[in-house]
């Protein structure tokens, strides 16, 4: 359950009143994960997958279209799953689509058609109470919002609000981006 696993990963109850977003980072989902693992006694890994910006800018070398090739390799699979780090929330890509560009290409097999001839979709598992629980972006927007750096974000949930610019930043956080895909990979 949730509460097992906050239990583990050194949370107490009372659960409802725990504000996560004051001290969960990328480094402690990464660490949670392997004391989940540890604690049931399975073999797995977890990294950031691809974060292209920022100070600490951990896949510097990847391309977006490396990273979007790993993430939907990983979704075919069953023994990877992912969090999107995007602008204050986490949440999951749980799949993926590609839309052939071109009418003709729709009929095609989708792997006979070139990702630069297609429009890739990214389905995403929604937590928030007051969102779709399943939406989906366009890899474009993803690739968008992990490459900017402060003062400038791309609040990706609401994306008809454009790049946009913190007036108020504290020194130390400008030209930084905490963004990122964390991959979770099971040995089992």
């Amino acid at each position: 359950s949730q509460e097992k696993a906050l239990k583990i990963v050194g949370i107490k109850p009372p659960y409802e009143t725990v504000k996560f977003g004051s001290f969960t980072g990328n480094k402690t989902l990464i660490t949670w994960f392997k004391k989940i693992n540890e604690y049931f006694g399975v073999k797995g890994n977890a990294k950031i997958m691809y974060k292209p910006s920022g100070k600490h800018a951990k896949t510097r070398g990847v391309s977006s279209k490396e990273a979007l090739r790993m993430l939907m390799s990983g979704l075919r699979g069953t023994k990877k799953s992912y969090v999107y780090h995007c602008f204050n929330h986490y949440f999951s890509p749980i799949g993926f689509e590609v839309t052939p560009i071109q009418p003709n290409d729709a009929y095609k097999d989708p792997e006979d058609v070139p990702l630069k001839e297609a429009e890739v979709w990214i389905a995403i598992g929604e937590t928030a109470k007051r969102q779709s629980c399943i939406h989906f972006k366009k890899w474009t927007e993803i690739c968008t919002d992990l490459h900017l750096r402060l003062p400038e974000y791309y609040d990706i949930r609401r994306n008809y609000n454009g790049i946009m610019k913190k007036t108020e930043i504290k020194s130390h956080k400008k030209g930084e981006n905490l963004h990122c895909i964390i991959e979770f990979e099971s040995f089992e």
